[in-house]
């Protein structure tokens, strides 16, 4: 090719690129290496004018091109141009004949000599083991498909990836043997290992760095954990739940399970003072405090555990096995958390929440089988954390990988039983026509009543299995935090405060507060009594009665009216006495218990409210008129129905005994009446026994009562033992009377005797 040297700009461009830097490798290194130790300057000195000579094209390496008396003017413009590129490197084009220049050197004639040099054999000889403080991360990425197997990465180094992270690895192994190495001679040399030799040494070089290096490896990857379920404000959120259910659990046992609650009574009378009335009512008042939190916390509780649920199964494609692991283990508690509130929850609140219950253990069962399926499949085998999470499992003593893998299979099947056995539960309502069918089939109602026996005997077992399982997977939560915490180091971000940490935190202060609120105005009304000038005895049933019908009547004094007048039928909870009245052909055993009452409460014009409970005494309670929140708050466990009061019959006769009363009356009991309660049919046959007896003594009970004191004592003791004889003798019913069966046995049979 012609050379024109006369026409130097037109010459100049397409010299520069076309220069062949690494054309005399001896030059070439020595430009390299002043150049790249000055990189701020690039002057017209010898060295640099001898490597552009050494690296002009052919064209203009001939001889006679040399001895041409233009050639030094020629290489002297280039150089200038040069001069002047690298002065104005801000522009791309500019650098472009500078970098070029320092790869191909780099790789082609120092890496080369790097390579001929430096063996792999060479870094593993170079110190006593591998230096752990060389960053190492990429290895964490060079996984094959079994991330883990028999202790250590199933890594697979086929390829460089030129990262800078594998860069950076190779250059500090180097450096032991050629300082100040460049990173091209760097990519030469470890680039050369796949296309030289054996291929597989570079993998099994770095499977046993892997193997002595595996904590600053893991620690280097730059693991950050998952904030948004594990940070610290979501952790103590967790905690406190847990410890809130806990105590409820507790709180329940001793104020709500009927064996506690005679154990201790039995405790106190037999070993220390008997409970004092007035002590007994705020301990209740207290116990309904947290009966009302409990049912507000259960409304919390089911909502998180939904939110939970339906978190994990959007983000369980993205997310890394440390967060899988977390999501897992946190559902599993909060599902426990869930059972044991529903367990201890009033029945009337819980029944009303059949379909959101319904609905979060329906999720929760179908996350589970989700997940589970997919970690079984494998599918986060290739997340960047799962060799060194999985390893850390391994070594970990008192808490392996099994726990997480394995345990929660368990813990699904658990999830179902306790899922069937609380919903069955929760929807089961004892009513009429469930037991006129076990009436009808006697070997279902033993059946039944066994399996509510067992359930009732077992309940406290239950609920501790349920409340041991929250707090073994919080403990595995928190064991979990502290292993993927030691593996991040620097990294780790659950342990700083952010938004979402203190809403987490503040989420249940409403459950707290409430509460605590009420406790504080109970505290106060005690403390108001206990300290007070006057207090009023509250010792004896007889004070409290007298007390209660002095309300009474002031209240009717201010009102004069009653209102409103109803009907409630509901379930009686801290009875005194154990004796029930069980309403005939009911099966009564899912109660648990507890039995039907009936009272009337009447609300009067001034809004208070008191309850009229003519047969309290059955259950240990003597006092007839008491204020209706009192009443509900100590004796109401479920309200079942309330109705309008139905109107009074004039059933009670003192002064007709008639045959025509008698059947009139007789006509008013059996009659339909859509109020017709158990009460009212019982009190209506007590008064068609009351109008017999007194036609067979010829005495009305108005007469009776104007007799002297210890003749009318005679007359009613004798009315007593005639209304127990009629109800143990006439009917054969199952219930009765320990004088009804005395007087029954007396008489064997026979006719009672009137007139005594």
């Amino acid at each position: 090719m012609a050379v024109n040297l006369t026409d130097v700009s037109l010459n100049v461009e397409n010299i520069i690129n076309t220069l062949n830097p690494v054309a005399n490798c001896t030059i070439a290194g020595e430009w390299y290496s002043t150049t790249r130790a000055t990189p701020s300057s690039y002057e017209s000195t010898t060295l640099n004018l001898d490597w552009l000579n050494s690296s002009l094209p052919l064209q203009y390496q001939a001889e006679n091109i040399h001895n041409d008396p233009q050639f030094p003017q020629l290489l002297q413009t280039v150089h200038i141009e040069l001069e002047r590129k690298f002065s104005n490197q801000s522009d791309g084009d500019n650098a472009e004949w500078y970098s070029h220049a320092l790869w191909a050197i780099g790789s082609e004639c120092i890496g080369k000599d790097v390579v001929a040099t430096i063996s792999l054999s060479d870094l593993r000889s170079s110190t006593d083991g591998p230096d752990c403080s060389i960053p190492a991360a990429f290895i964490s990425d060079l996984k094959g498909p079994d991330a883990f197997e028999d202790g250590e990465m199933d890594l697979h180094y086929y390829m460089p990836s030129n990262s800078e992270p594998e860069l950076a690895f190779w250059r500090a192994l180097l450096n032991f043997h050629r300082p100040n190495i460049s990173d091209e001679a760097v990519i030469t040399w470890y680039t050369n290992l796949f296309l030289t030799g054996d291929a597989s040494e570079p993998t099994l070089f770095l499977r046993e760095w892997y193997r002595e290096c595996k904590t600053n490896i893991c620690k280097a990857s730059g693991f950050t954990g998952n904030p948004d379920i594990g940070g610290i404000g979501v952790m103590i959120a967790y905690l406190l739940e847990a410890c809130l259910v806990t105590f409820l659990w507790v709180h329940h046992l001793i104020f709500r399970y009927r064996p506690f609650q005679k154990a201790i009574r039995r405790f106190s009378t037999t070993f220390g003072t008997p409970i004092r009335q007035d002590k007994v009512t705020y301990r209740q008042r207290y116990a309904n405090v947290v009966d009302d939190a409990s049912a507000s916390f259960l409304d919390g509780a089911m909502y998180f555990l939904l939110a939970l649920c339906l978190a994990a199964l959007i983000d369980i494609q993205s997310s890394s096995l440390y967060s899988h692991y977390l999501a897992n283990t946190i559902i599993i508690a909060m599902f426990f958390s869930l059972v044991t509130l529903a367990l201890i929850t009033k029945r009337a609140v819980v029944l009303k929440k059949r379909a959101p219950i319904c609905l979060c253990l329906g999720v929760s069962a179908a996350v589970f089988a989700v997940t589970q399926a997919l970690i079984s499949s494998g599918k986060f085998s290739d997340d960047a954390d799962s060799a060194c999470l999985k390893a850390q499992l391994k070594i970990e003593k008192g808490i392996t990988q099994g726990a997480f893998d394995i345990v929660p299979l368990f813990m699904l099947a658990a999830i179902i039983f306790f899922s069937i056995a609380m919903l069955g539960s929760v929807w089961y309502t004892p009513n009429s026509n469930n037991a006129r069918t076990s009436t009808k089939s006697p070997t279902y109602a033993k059946a039944f009543k066994f399996a509510a026996k067992m359930w009732w005997m077992s309940y406290p077992f239950i609920g501790m299995v349920v409340l041991f399982g929250v707090w073994l997977h919080i403990y595995l939560l928190i064991n979990l935090r502290r292993l993927m915490r030691e593996l991040a180091g620097d990294t780790w971000s659950e342990a700083e405060w952010g938004f979402g940490q203190v809403t987490a935190v503040l989420m249940w202060l409403p459950v707290l507060f409430t509460p605590l609120w009420e406790v504080g105005d109970i505290s106060i009304d005690w403390v108001k009594e206990k300290f007070g000038k006057k207090r009023p005895s509250t010792y004896h049933a007889a004070d409290q009665q007298v007390m209660q019908e002095e309300v009474m009547i002031q209240e009717n004094k201010k009102s004069d009216t009653i209102t409103k007048s109803e009907l409630v039928e509901f379930q009686t909870e801290n009875d005194k006495l154990t004796m029930k009245l069980i309403p005939p052909g009911f099966n009564n055993i899912f109660i648990l218990g507890s039995s039907n009452h009936e009272i009337i409460k009447v609300t009067l014009r001034s809004g208070d409210a008191f309850a009229f409970d003519i047969a309290g005494a059955q259950y240990g309670y003597v006092e007839p008129i008491t204020a209706w929140k009192t009443y509900q708050e100590q004796r109401v466990l479920e309200i079942v129905k309330t109705s309008t009061a139905p109107k009074s019959k004039v059933l009670i006769q003192v002064d007709d005994y008639s045959l025509a009363k008698m059947l009139h009356l007789y006509m008013q009991v059996i009659s339909t009446n859509p109020h017709r309660t158990v009460s009212s049919d019982t009190m209506g046959a007590m008064n068609f026994h009351f109008l017999e007896l007194q036609a067979h003594e010829r005495l009305s009970l108005k007469a009776m009562w104007k007799l002297p004191d210890k003749k009318f004592q005679t007359k009613m003791t004798d009315m007593v033992n005639f209304m127990d004889w009629k109800f143990n003798s006439v009917p054969g019913k199952v219930y009765f009377t320990v004088n009804g069966r005395k007087q029954a046995q007396t008489l064997r049979g026979g006719k009672w005797v009137h007139g005594k």
